[in-house]
């Protein structure tokens, strides 16, 4: 799975670089669709891959290639759930809002020029066909 985000915030002096990481339902509360696998991902299910992957690594790399240039230093899951839990009463997209700290400086260079202006997620995944519930009351 690729998908790729705008960053929305880069903070020079700490090398932070801020924003969505993915988006899972939007505002309205509708899917948005990967289409690289035709598919969408729950939101639960995303923030169970997200801290698991936070609990094992949290490592970031340049366009998919493996090589560590910097890490997760703060991150936001924001199921459904969690905005209630945060007292938010305007909905706002169900996915993962965070920032990652830069420490390979040629990397560095590239964002602070624009040249890395958005996030690229990757991951694996195995992919299961399920049943709506509609579908499934109709059986």
């Amino acid at each position: 799975m690729k998908l790729i985000f705008r960053s929305e915030h880069v903070d020079k002096k700490l090398k932070v670089v801020t924003g969505w990481a993915y988006v899972a339902r939007n505002e309205k509360g509708e899917a948005v669709y990967d289409q690289g696998y035709d598919t969408t991902i729950d939101p639960e299910e995303l923030e169970k891959a997200f801290f698991a992957y936070m609990l094992n690594s949290g490592q970031i790399d340049l366009m998919h290639n493996e090589v560590t240039i910097g890490r997760v230093c703060g991150g936001l899951v924001t199921t459904k759930q969690m905005q209630q839990a945060m007292g938010i009463t305007n909905p706002i997209k169900e996915g993962i809002f965070f920032s990652v700290r830069i420490d390979d400086d040629a990397t560095w260079e590239e964002v602070e020029r624009g040249n890395l202006p958005m996030f690229s997620i990757g991951g694996r995944g195995r992919l299961e066909e399920v049943e709506s519930g509609e579908e499934a009351e109709e059986v």
